[in-house]
């Protein structure tokens, strides 16, 4: 059953381990570098919005849906003025 409004490819990544793939290879450089974290790049939010609408499908907690829909708000509000200064 598809939501209304709902991106084929966000049903398709809705498990979330796409982003885990495409992140996992920063993290290990940044903390072989001593860092502490890696950069999103824009296009890696729609993996966000997938997990959330995975999470939501079957009910999970509503405080993590909440933190994980402000946290998807905060990224596309930075992909929206990052997508500007281009």
């Amino acid at each position: 059953m598809k939501r209304s409004g709902i991106d084929d490819d966000i049903i398709r990544n809705a498990s979330g381990a796409e982003l885990l793939s495409l992140l996992s290879p920063r993290l290990g450089l940044v903390a072989a570098r001593g860092g502490s974290g890696a950069a999103m790049r824009v296009s890696e939010i729609r993996h966000v919005e997938a997990a959330i609408l995975d999470l939501e499908s079957y009910g999970g907690y509503d405080t993590v849906l909440c933190v994980g829909c402000a946290l998807l708000a905060r990224l596309q509000e930075l992909g929206t003025v990052a997508g500007t200064r281009r």
